[in-house]
Formats: structure tokens, C-alpha cells, sequence
């Protein structure tokens, strides 16, 4: 074994040699902790999100305690139920629910600042979820009122508006309920379907900007760009003097995709 072992050959470390395996010990210090911070990252994430829907659980339990359909009235001219939280936020505008769904959210309004609530709670703290807004441009008397909210990867916020892309889903939830703060309102859906953010110069229909109809043809013309688009046919449509609602998330076809859903208010 002595005489074998003296023919064993072991090469020379050489300079080249251990600069590359330097560089290897710190493009691996650089990738464990891109990992690690990757990891805490997502753990963060999950957590807020966690506890948005429980702060959002709060604010579904403190509707549900204030509305009793047996003794609930109006006091100055506003649904008692939603009173206390148009108390805690001036930027409360309504309610949102689908039963059958997890949507069952505050839609919040604030004409001077469109876009507050893209990352914001009901506090105005900073959150991943946001809430679901409606346009700055519309009113409770728009013809059309839009209301966005984010298409989460957990489920929450819009993520069930996007399921509406499958006629059985339309079919198993065809009612969309929008409270305002003085006024209880049932939309039947009629359209739903893929769409994009366009650029300014593309002239076409753009779902986003049919906010209120000049005349009865300019509404018609929208109707009938709304229902060229929409994936199936649900036998709904609407005339000129109907109020619409169309609610809107992300889709993720293309690049600024959406996914849309109008309907007409009963």
C-alpha cells in the first residue's frame, strides 16, 4: 500500500483555483441569503394577509350585529347597519356581497385621491390587499359605477370576480349585492369577460371609461361594445335610464389584463 500511495497523483492548488472556489463560496452566500430574505419576505406577506382578513372579518362582523331586518331604519338618511363604520371612515361608501362567495367587503370612495386604497386598509395603514374602491369619477347616480379591487393569490379581495369567466360559475351566482350608505341595491350580471388597460392612441372601447352615457345611442353603443366582449350569453341586457355596476380585477392573459364583470342594477 506504502509503494501505491507514492503514485497517487494530487494536483496542485493553484491560484486560478482558489479564486474559483472563492467566487463559488460567495455566489452561494449571495444565493442562501436572497433565499432566506426571499423566505422571511413571503412569510411577512402571509401573515399581513392573514391578518387584513381577519381585521376584514371584523368589519363583515360589526354589519352583520348592527342589521336586524326586523328593526332596522334610516337615521339622517343613512342604513343604520352601516352608520358605525361611516363613523370610524369618512371614505366609506358601501358594501359589497355575492353570497356563495368570499366577497363580502367595504367599498371605499375618494374623488380627490383615486387610488388611496390600492394599499390601504380601513384605517389608512399600509396593506397588501387594499380594499375595493370605487372610481373617482363616478357617483351613486353614475350610469355606470366601477369598482376595483385587487385579484389576490390567497383568494381574498376580487379573486372570485375572475371565477365568473365560467358560465356555471355566472349561473350559481348570478346576483351581485352593492349597499350605499343610504341605499340598498341587487345587480343581475349580464357580461363577463377578458379585457386590457389601453394605451392613450388605441382607438377602441375602453370598458374603464363608460362612466355616464351622453345620450340614449352613446348608451346603446356601450351596451353593445359590453356585450360583444362578454363570454356567454346570460340573457340580461340593459336600456338607456338602467344604472350599471361593473366590477373590476386583474387579469393575467396579457400585460395590464382584466377581468370584468358588469351588471344591471334590478
Amino acid at each position: 500500500m506504502g509503494k501505491q500511495d507514492k503514485h497517487i497523483y494530487t494536483a496542485p492548488v493553484t491560484a486560478d483555483c482558489r479564486k474559483k472556489k472563492k467566487a463559488y463560496r460567495v455566489l452561494m452566500a449571495v444565493f442562501i441569503t436572497l433565499f432566506v430574505a426571499g423566505a422571511a419576505g413571503l412569510l411577512m406577506i402571509s401573515r399581513n394577509m392573514r391578518n387584513e382578513k381577519k381585521r376584514l372579518q371584523h368589519l363583515a362582523g360589526i354589519v352583520a350585529e348592527n342589521h336586524n331586518t326586523a328593526t332596522e331604519s334610516e337615521q339622517d338618511g343613512k342604513i343604520q347597519r352601516y352608520q358605525q363604520l361611516h363613523r370610524q371612515n369618512k371614505d366609506f361608501f358601501g358594501w359589497i356581497q355575492i353570497d356563495g362567495t368570499d366577497i363580502n367587503y367595504p367599498v371605499m370612495h375618494t374623488p380627490d385621491y383615486p387610488e388611496k386604497y390600492l394599499r390601504a386598509d380601513f384605517e389608512c395603514n399600509y396593506s397588501f390587499s387594499g380594499l375595493p374602491f370605487l372610481d373617482y369619477r363616478c357617483t351613486e347616480n353614475s350610469d355606470n359605477m366601477l369598482v376595483y379591487g385587487h385579484n389576490m393569490i390567497d383568494g381574498g379581495m376580487f379573486t372570485d370576480i375572475a371565477k365568473y369567466k365560467d358560465e356555471e360559475y355566472w349561473q350559481a351566482h348570478p346576483v351581485v349585492k352593492f349597499d350605499t350608505l343610504c341605499n340598498q341595491y341587487e345587480y343581475e350580471v349580464m357580461y363577463a369577460f377578458y379585457d386590457r388597460v389601453y394605451n392613450a392612441d388605441e382607438n377602441v372601447f375602453k370598458f374603464y371609461q363608460f362612466v355616464d352615457a351622453d345620450n340614449r345611442q352613446a348608451f346603446a353603443d356601450a351596451i353593445d361594445s359590453l356585450s360583444r366582449k362578454s363570454l356567454y350569453d346570460t340573457g340580461v341586457t340593459a336600456e338607456y335610464g338602467d344604472s350599471l355596476l361593473t366590477l373590476v380585477t386583474c387579469g393575467y392573459h396579457t400585460a395590464n389584463g382584466r377581468f370584468v364583470v358588469v351588471a344591471r342594477r334590478k
